[in-house]
């Protein structure tokens, strides 16, 4: 039950990530890389907001600077997978830039559920 609460957050973060990525590819003009980074660092912070309130709501007793530098530094793996797998499908295999996205976020996510259900909320 744990997972579907955490798909649901990373879900919602993800629409930020994504439609901000969109923009700025779209709209403003930037390359993928650039914009996926941006995307995916606004998507952290959400998801960080709703995993500490909603998924693992016991994690709140947990000092908040610390927490959020593991899951932050969690992110940072999933960001660096990011922008290397949408740069190299956009990029290099002309995919869609969303299609990339979406498959760069499905990968991310259960890697990521992983590392935080068992280190970053372990305790919760």
């Amino acid at each position: 039950m744990q997972f579907v609460a955490y798909s649901a957050a990373s879900g919602i973060a993800f629409l930020a990530d994504a439609g901000l990525l969109m923009a700025m590819v779209i709209w403003w003009g930037l390359p993928p890389g650039v914009a996926a980074a941006v995307g995916f660092t606004a998507g952290l912070v959400l998801n960080f907001a709703l995993c500490r309130r909603v998924v693992f709501p016991a994690a709140r007793k947990m000092k908040l600077s610390a927490q959020f530098g593991w899951f932050a530094l969690s992110g940072l793996g999933g960001l660096i997978g990011t922008v290397v797998l949408v740069e190299t499908l956009v990029g290099d295999l002309g995919w869609p830039v969303l299609v990339a996205k979406l498959l760069a976020a499905a990968v991310v996510i259960v890697l990521n559920f992983y590392f935080r259900s068992t280190f970053v909320f372990k305790r919760a």
